[in-house]
């Protein structure tokens, strides 16, 4: 049962409201109050009867047996009028009571807007607060955009600033490394320019020395040239003095480079001898070709048979040997072909006097056992 309507006659809720179904449309209230049946009289007649008399036996009748009697008592044309009367009553009742019951309903309704206005005007405010908040918030953060841009525009100015400025500075210094670079380009070309110069100017000069000295050996001579003893056998030994040596010349130096023609041929000094005397040197020669004066020959050979096994003794006498040679040099030296075989000198030499000067060759031969 609904709060403030009271119960019909049928125990139903009372006044039924049509809800709204648009904003700002107020309920309308309706009364659905059926007509009161035999059951719903005797329900509420419990010990008093119809006619107002006691009944003892109510709650042990039945319905039936109640209508029975209503018929008996009062007739068909009473109970109609009866329930006429009641449902005329009870829409009077309904008619009567629908107004306050609608005023309650509407103050109900009334209290539970005004709760919910309440309510959103609550929420209006906090959103209202919250809206300032956001607002209050907007603009810290809008000031704080402004002055970090104005930072970041300062900070930007400042870097700019120094950007220009590490720019002049790095042109500056690229200008200074151009002029250095410049300036050590030019001094490495003097100095390669004072460089070629004076290698020039020393090639000159070496080469002016060069033709002095040229000219100055083209005077120097050899006097005297003359042949000597024989050293061995074909070589014949030649001397002479270097003469004309200029000033400040190293004589032994002039002596070992100047050659001199012996046979048509051009032969380096193989000796040189200091005389003492400034600018003088005795040059000495092994001269080994048309050399016949020192060319002595083994006139015949003797086999003097073996002398051991395997060995066999030839002996020869040397011709032509000149006189003041040395013979036992002379002899050594001299070549002999005996049996085939070449033998650049023989074994030993002697000088039995008047006989000669002898060679003697021990060679190897098979047949002697």
């Amino acid at each position: 049962m609904s709060r403030g309507s009271p119960a019909g006659f049928d125990g139903s809720d009372g006044p039924h409201y049509h809800q709204p179904q648009y904003p700002g449309q107020r309920a309308t209230a309706y009364c659905h109050c059926p007509a009161p049946s035999l059951g719903a009289w005797a329900a509420r007649g419990e010990n008093e009867s119809l006619l107002g008399a006691p009944n003892s036996r109510y709650g042990t009748t039945e319905l039936g047996q109640i209508h029975t009697r209503l018929e008996e008592k009062l007739g068909p044309s009473k109970i109609i009028f009866y329930i006429a009367s009641l449902l005329t009553f009870g829409a009077a009742l309904g008619y009567f009571l629908n107004e306050p019951l609608n005023a309650a309903r509407h103050d109900s309704i009334r209290r539970q807007w005004a709760r919910e206005e309440s309510d959103r005007t609550i929420i209006r405010q906090a959103w209202a607060a919250e809206t300032q908040e956001h607002e209050e918030l907007q603009l810290r953060m809008h000031r704080d955009i402004i002055l970090i841009e104005a930072r970041r525009t300062e900070s930007e100015v400042r870097w700019e600033a120094e950007r220009t400025s590490m720019e002049a500075e790095r042109r500056e210094w690229a200008r200074e490394r151009e002029q250095h670079a410049r300036r050590i380009e030019e001094e490495r070309r003097e100095r390669a320019r004072r460089i070629e110069e004076e290698r020039r100017e020393h090639a000159r000069r070496i080469e002016e020395e060069r033709r002095e000295q040229i000219r100055k050996r083209e005077r120097i001579t050899w006097d005297g040239l003359e042949p000597r003893n024989c050293l061995r056998y074909g070589v014949k030994e030649y001397t002479a003095t270097l003469a004309h040596v200029p000033l400040g010349f190293d004589a032994i130096e002039e002596c070992s480079k100047k050659s001199v023609m012996i046979h048509g041929k051009e032969w380096l000094p193989y000796h040189c001898e200091n005389q003492g005397i400034c600018g003088r040197a005795t040059g000495h020669w092994q001269v080994d070709v048309n050399e016949a004066s020192c060319s002595p020959w083994w006139s015949y050979f003797k086999d003097k048979g073996c002398v051991e096994s395997g060995i066999r003794r030839h002996e020869a006498p040397l011709e032509n040997l000149p006189d003041d040679a040395n013979w036992e040099v002379i002899c050594s030296t001299t070549p002999a072909n005996i049996g085939g075989m070449h033998y650049g000198g023989p074994t030993s030499c002697v000088n039995w006097g008047q006989h000669g000067i002898w060679g003697i060759w021990l060679v190897n031969d098979n047949t002697c056992r």
